[in-house]
């Protein structure tokens, strides 16, 4: 299960089109990725994470104990 959350959202039902902006944290299980802006293509299945000019998109990507 994959969780994303902001400050702003926006649905734009024309275009099946999510923007998620201001502190945007996408989680699944243990990994984490920020950013300050996130569009999510619900109709072609893609996304996109940006940040401000002098930031960066951060990813925090944990092993699973029982992987290896």
């Amino acid at each position: 299960e994959v969780t994303a959350y902001g400050t702003f959202s926006k649905y734009k039902v024309e275009y099946e089109e999510l923007l998620l902006e201001g502190n945007v944290v996408v989680m699944e299980k243990d990994n984490k990725i920020r950013g300050d802006q996130l569009i999510l293509d619900l109709a072609n299945s893609t996304s996109i994470m940006t940040a401000k000019t002098n930031s960066r998109v951060t990813a925090q990507i944990n092993k699973l104990n029982d992987e290896e």
